[in-house]
């Protein structure tokens, strides 16, 4: 199967792969989201973020997601609906950016397809896509940073800058970012290719990440750093439940019947050089998950990139089997 079926044959986008698949399931998932989001009060998440004052951050979290919730409130109407139009854009965009990776990692239409349907009624993500929550609007930075990642990678090594950016802006929500970018460097480094390692651009975007982080940094390092002490609170609290739930969650976060399509992604991503840092990540995230004991969907934006993943050669399966 070659470049005529919309494939590419070495992992690269094939030029002309249509991304329409992967915005219909994103508008789908918003009807969805949309209609769901009436008819039922505020999660107690919403209640908190509407209640804090405008600040540069907070005990628990950095200030982007209260300040959501905030404008919205003033701009829109203080209604649960409202408040939850930023998760349903936020998960509507997730679900563009996985169809995005599946074409970005060699996918043709069908593959785009199957990644962002998949994407856009998987559990976990469809839960978080529900209710206004960090969770949410830290999905389609990660997933923004992953494919910017992979491009530069591919081709034009300027897309860095747009990495780091996203990155930065990340940490304006939550604090996970850092393990990501400790993913790529660390895969790249082990695992390959180095050589962009050896050039200024993914330097100049840690710049560019580091410049937007930097107040978040200064507020936390001026504040005592609450939200390590946070993090230890909710690590002596949900330590064991989380250890013991983590292997549910992993079978549970795409859907028990797309757990072959995300190992398959695990199969893609190593064959991929580019991609195999993506490996390195989700080792990472669920190292950390362990380690800390903290929550327990942390994996869930790694999951969702192998299942983006595997996808291209699931649909690849499904084609040589159609013909």
């Amino acid at each position: 199967m070659g470049p005529a079926d919309g494939r590419s044959t070495d992992g690269s986008p094939t030029p002309g792969v249509s991304v329409v698949p992967a915005l219909i399931a994103a508008t789908a998932q918003a009807v969805v989201l949309t209609i769901a989001s009436v008819g039922y009060g505020f999660h107690r998440d919403e209640l908190y973020f509407r209640m804090l004052p405008a600040a540069w951050g907070y005990v628990d979290q950095p200030p982007l997601t209260p300040w959501l919730a905030r404008t919205v409130t003033a701009v829109v109407a203080d209604e649960p609906w409202a408040v939850r139009l930023p998760a349903t854009l936020a998960s509507a965009a997730s679900v563009v950016l996985l169809g995005l990776i599946a074409r970005e990692l060699g996918g043709d239409r069908r593959a785009v397809a199957l990644a962002a349907w998949g994407g856009a009624f998987a559990g976990l993500p469809l839960a978080l896509g529900h209710v206004l929550l960090t969770s949410t609007i830290d999905l389609p930075l990660t997933l923004g940073v992953v494919l910017t990642a992979l491009v530069a990678l591919r081709s034009d090594p300027r897309w860095w800058l747009l990495a780091g950016a996203l990155a930065g802006a990340a940490t304006w929500n939550r604090l996970l970012v850092p393990l990501l970018l400790v993913g790529l460097v660390l895969g790249l480094a082990v695992l390959g290719p180095r050589e962009p390692l050896r050039t200024r651009w993914p330097w100049l975007g840690a710049v560019v990440a580091g410049v937007l982080a930097a107040p978040n940094v200064v507020y936390q390092a001026t504040n005592g750093w609450p939200q390590l002490a946070m993090g230890a609170a909710l690590s002596e609290s949900n330590a064991d439940d989380v250890r013991a739930t983590l292997p549910l969650i992993l079978l549970v976060a795409i859907g028990p019947l797309l757990v072959p399509v995300w190992l398959a992604g695990l199969l893609h991503t190593w064959r991929l050089r580019r991609a195999r840092w993506v490996l390195v990540w989700t080792a990472v995230v669920v190292a950390f998950t362990l380690g800390t004991g903290a929550q327990a969907h942390y994996p869930v934006a790694s999951l969702e990139v192998l299942y983006a993943a595997g996808c291209v050669p699931v649909s690849l399966w499904v084609g040589q089997r159609a013909g």
